[in-house]
């Protein structure tokens, strides 16, 4: 009788775990509660020399695997800009004056970029790839980065959770513009925290984020974080006033150039200027459709003075901006509507009901991720060097405090700028970053919890 117990005990237990399994497997808990646990055991059980390297392969094999897959149509402005850069290399030129890069000429910069890796290789699929190599190298600067704030093991945790998150690898199944822009951007912001951090450094800060700049405009949101960051970290008002003027003008310098080439050369009349800077903030105050692209809206695209008067008055409408506000905060930070960005109804060869996992498995993924951060916050503020981090000159001491002030701060820019301008899931892949870094210090603190060192 003991054993037929047993025996029933077990066929229950096996029950109840199957049907735990399925909830937890289409809700996505399942998924990401074992790629924590395979990483930690990864991270614990199998020791590599060259950990940076396999790292980087490790990512270009997943991403480009993924792009082999999985089939995303060319779409919306990727193929916009996709068409202009075949005009380029058949010599046509004209695309420069229409509507959409007489508007947004800051577009321009990617069409260029496009046509020239085309002329080495005219693929999408070659595109794509490349997309896969600039990914790989965000991994692997994120790994760096972290190594510089936490232990050893927890980098490597966090940056393989990184490496296998959903949202970033899906993103180089398009044409986007994103992974070249951060690519450079990263290496940037790594030279940023130089032992020497000198004015050669700063330079190459500058040149890096003015590179990433052209082919993607978020340099300014950069540039912003560097700015506060020195207000905190340097108590000399001509230092912060020097250091943050070799980086801006460095990368306004590199932007204006190629701004300058592409006006002298007749290809555009504004360059890389934004003609219609109405448009994001129109966009992101629009209640109706909680800050995001939409059709409706594209009736005032061709009047600017109509943009700015429909944009008054949302913006006076005082009493619908909370709620518009805490809509936005889901669809940016919190993936609530990741559908929609994800183009699920455009994947091929994915079934509804793996599409549909996939969705939740993202979704709770960052909710793991942001509450490592919020951890790493506590962290942060808690470090018995945050008095003097604040008021010595970039102490190399404080490096490991310095980096997560930086995007602490960056975190807050990312979060002003979209309460005000269109959201997007997609917008998301940059302050993820931010994200990361910090959960890297939460991970740390729960899971060997002593003092963080720089390495």
């Amino acid at each position: 009788m003991e054993r037929l117990s047993k025996f029933f005990w077990f066929i229950c237990l096996f029950i109840v775990g199957v049907m735990i399994s399925i909830v937890t497997l289409e809700n996505g808990l399942l998924l990401s509660v074992l790629s924590f646990l395979l990483v930690f055991l990864f991270t614990k059980k199998v020791k590599l020399k060259n950990f940076p390297l396999f790292l980087f392969l490790f990512s270009l094999i997943t991403r480009i695997v993924a792009i082999l897959l999985v089939e995303i149509p060319i779409q919306s402005d990727y193929y916009i800009m996709y068409d202009a850069a075949i005009s380029v290399i058949h010599g046509d030129f004209s695309f420069g004056t229409s509507f959409y890069f007489s508007n947004w000429g800051y577009q321009l910069g990617h069409v260029f970029y496009q046509a020239l890796m085309l002329k080495i290789f005219n693929s999408v699929l070659f595109l794509k790839i490349l997309n896969c190599v600039y990914s790989s190298v965000i991994v692997l600067f994120v790994y760096l980065l972290l190594k510089k704030m936490v232990s050893e093991n927890s980098s490597r945790m966090m940056s393989l959770i990184y490496s296998i998150s959903l949202y970033p690898i899906y993103l180089n199944m398009t044409l986007s513009n994103q992974q070249l822009s951060l690519m450079l951007t990263l290496i940037g912001i790594y030279f940023l925290f130089h032992k020497k951090n000198d004015w050669i450094h700063l330079l190459i800060v500058g040149l890096f984020i003015g590179l990433g700049n052209i082919e993607r405009p978020e340099g300014i949101v950069y540039l912003l974080t560097i700015f506060i960051y020195y207000v905190f970290t340097l108590k000399d008002v001509k230092l912060i006033l020097k250091n943050t003027a070799i980086v801006v003008i460095c990368s306004l310098l590199i932007t204006n150039l190629a701004s300058f080439v592409l006006i002298k050369s007749g290809v555009s009349e504004i360059g890389l200027k934004n003609t219609n800077s109405y448009w994001k903030f129109l966009l992101g105050f629009n209640y109706e459709y909680n800050g995001k692209n939409n059709p409706v809206d594209d009736q005032y695209g061709d009047s600017l003075e109509k943009e700015k008067e429909v944009l008054f008055e949302r913006i006076t409408d005082v009493k619908r901006i909370p709620g518009l506000f805490y809509n936005k905060i889901r669809i940016q930070w919190l993936y609530s509507d990741l559908e929609f960005s994800f183009n699920a109804n455009h994947v091929s060869k994915i079934s509804n009901k793996v599409m549909g996992i996939a969705m939740n498995y993202i979704k709770v993924i960052n909710l793991l991720v942001i509450g490592l951060a919020f951890i790493g916050l506590l962290v942060q503020v808690r470090q018995k060097n945050l008095e003097k981090s604040l008021t010595t000159n970039h102490s190399t001491g404080n490096i490991q405090h310095n980096i997560g002030l930086f995007f602490m701060i960056n975190l807050l820019v990312y979060f002003g700028v979209y309460l005000l301008i269109e959201v997007n899931a997609r917008y998301y892949y940059n302050p993820q970053i931010a994200m990361i870094l910090l959960a890297g210090l939460g991970l740390d603190k729960l899971k060997f919890d002593k003092q963080i060192k720089c390495s």
